[in-house]
């Protein structure tokens, strides 16, 4: 019996590999919102472990533990408004009042993540020390570790301010790669691919709003320049990942 354990332990860790990767992404901001405009992406970086249980010499479940930089991206607000309430900024002025950010301020959000991502994947067989492969789909669990955002607008121009309680701390991003495996030796491999994910869940806190101008405003009463409109449209992240990594 021990020697059976033996030989099935022996034979799981044939199945089993296991590498890091350090690779670039190109991440984009976009909202459900025609008023809020994508004006930029950011370049980032994952860094993290990466597993493979293989099912068969084709098929693999693949698994890993990642810290994502400075993912997000860059959007201007058509109309201004509060748009980061719940946050200490560095200058209460910034989120204070009906309309601290001005008309066509503009957002650079840069997000710092933990990244815990799943996924199947399928591969050729060798092709000399090529192996040709699609992981589809790959679910990524997210989870917001830090936030900043640089706001630019008419009289106001700030940098890395923290925002982290007026996004969403947890998120889910779904999407494929593609991409191929060169062997360097016999139990060592570099990975290559490109992969698209995009977010399932807002991105940005709802408890934001924009300003418009009051018609109905008296004056001399500075309370009623503006009337409020609930900013409840939907931020999702769109991002290209460019995996280079080894596996042993």
């Amino acid at each position: 019996m021990i020697g059976m354990s033996s030989i099935s332990l022996f034979s799981q860790s044939e199945n089993l590999r296991l590498g890091f990767q350090i690779s670039p992404t190109i991440s984009s901001l976009k909202s459900s919102d025609a008023g809020i405009q994508t004006k930029g992406a950011n370049l980032g970086l994952i860094l993290g472990a990466m597993g493979e249980y293989y099912l068969s010499e084709k098929v693999a479940i693949t698994g890993g533990l990642n810290l994502s930089f400075h993912q997000g991206g860059k959007i201007i607000h058509e109309i201004g408004g509060n748009f980061f309430i719940n946050s200490e900024l560095s200058d209460d002025i910034l989120n204070t009042g009906d309309m601290p950010l001005p008309n066509g301020v503009k957002l650079n959000y840069s997000l710092q993540t933990l990244e815990i991502p799943f996924g199947m994947k399928i591969r050729t067989r060798e092709l000399g020390y090529f192996r040709i492969f699609a992981e589809l789909p790959t679910l990524n669990f997210i989870f917001v570790t830090q936030a900043r955002a640089d706001i630019e607008g008419a009289g106001v121009n700030v940098e890395k301010e923290n925002i982290k309680k007026d996004v969403s701390f947890a998120n889910f991003y779904l999407g494929a790669g593609i991409g191929g495996e060169y062997a360097i030796s016999e139990s060592t491999s570099f990975v290559f691919g490109l992969y698209y994910n995009g977010s399932i869940i807002d991105v940005t806190d709802n408890d934001a709003y924009k300003a418009f101008p009051n018609p109905n405003d008296k004056p001399g009463d500075p309370t009623d320049d503006y009337f409020r409109q609930e900013e409840d449209s939907k931020g999702s992240i769109s991002r290209f990942t460019i995996k280079l990594g080894l596996l042993f």
